[in-house]
């Protein structure tokens, strides 16, 4: 595969208003991201949001929340920047930009739900488990009833090929019976449903961001064979329509991110905002105020964040019986979210920072 698939980005020479969200997607963070959109100055003229992005995952809904706010607040002009992990719920976050700007370092991952399993308080497990049980047992419950009939018809047993048929079943039927009464038909239909629930999040912002596919949900909930499998640049290119190469000035954000301490683990993350200047390259980083932190709001539209219905804009893209956006914090998934710092490959491992170490693309 060749890096040629990784495109420039276009010179809009527009404002751009900057966003940063670094630590795992809980809430209230969705809230938080609410009220910076809201303090901007009346009259802000940036017509695009661009979001430096990197976690472990959190709550699929919060991440869901996060993306249409910047959607309908920008006109669906989101560009997300990706300079190190960002996986499952992050992976989600990334199905509502219109543009992908990935260094090479970056990685996203798949977008299998991870369930709490019952008496564990780290411990999770793949909503697709039992889909992967069933697929490994079908063949060995077939192979291990054709290995007994044909020994019944063997000519030195010389039984009929009716009574060794029926002879096979009933040994099949003892053999496996014990190993399929573990599986809960009621838990199997829970995870089916969450998985759902996924899909039908990323239905909606690609709905806005057109810059996937339904075949790229697919591929995202059910190509990968584990949920800490790395999806890198290369692979993203296949996924995405537009995944661009680092402009200069976002080199130099991702530069003074690098210096700060952060960490895709961080339970509490960082979320500032950096409005836009006298041009599409002026970001201040230095100003205290820069973040958009003020409480008080100057902006005359006060719902212009909030997603506008969950539903609108979805073309028919939608399964029938979609989830509706106002499920509660964790979009209505009990204990399951989409990662968290428990993620296949990262449970049990202790938050890290990341320091000043520049790394090449």
């Amino acid at each position: 595969m060749s890096n040629d698939l990784l495109k420039d980005q276009p010179d809009d020479d527009c404002p751009v208003d900057v966003f940063m969200y670094l630590g795992q997607v809980m809430p209230p963070s969705d809230a938080d991201l609410y009220r910076r959109i809201r303090s901007r100055p009346k009259g802000a003229q940036a017509r695009r949001a661009e979001l430096y992005l990197s976690t472990v995952g959190g709550i699929a809904g919060v991440g869901y929340r996060v993306m249409r706010a910047l959607q309908h607040a920008y006109d669906n002009r989101v560009t997300v920047v990706l300079f190190d992990a960002c996986k499952s719920a992050g992976t989600l976050m990334v199905l509502g930009a219109d543009r992908v700007v990935m260094l090479g370092e970056a990685e996203l991952g798949p977008l299998d739900v991870q369930i709490r399993e019952q008496d564990e308080v780290h411990n999770r497990r793949s909503g697709l488990a039992p889909q992967v049980a069933f697929k490994a047992l079908a063949p060995m419950a077939w192979e291990s009833f054709q290995t007994f009939f044909n020994k019944l018809v063997d000519v030195d047993i010389n039984m009929s090929t009716g009574t060794a048929s029926s002879t096979a079943t009933e040994l099949t039927i003892g053999l496996f019976s014990p190993v399929y009464a573990q599986i809960d038909p009621l838990r199997i239909a829970d995870y089916s449903r969450m998985n759902t629930e996924g899909r039908d999040y990323g239905v909606r912002l690609i709905a806005n961001s057109r810059n996937a596919t339904m075949a790229s949900i697919q591929q995202l909930l059910f190509g990968y064979p584990s949920h800490g499998f790395v999806i890198d640049r290369k692979e993203a290119c296949y996924i995405f329509n537009s995944v661009f190469r680092a402009n200069d000035r976002q080199r130099a954000i991702i530069a003074e991110i690098r210096t700060m301490d952060w960490s895709p683990y961080r339970a509490e993350p960082i979320i500032e905002m950096r409005p836009a200047s006298d041009g599409p390259h002026a970001n201040p980083s230095s100003d205290p105020d820069a973040d958009g932190s003020s409480e008080e709001s100057t902006d005359d539209s006060g719902d212009e964040a909030v997603p506008d219905g969950g539903v609108s804009g979805v073309r028919g893209a939608a399964d029938e019986g979609a989830v509706p956006e106002d499920r509660g914090p964790d979009g209505g998934g009990g204990e399951a979210d989409s990662g968290g710092a428990a993620d296949e490959g990262v449970a049990g491992q202790k938050p890290r920072s990341r320091k000043k170490t520049p790394r090449a693309e």
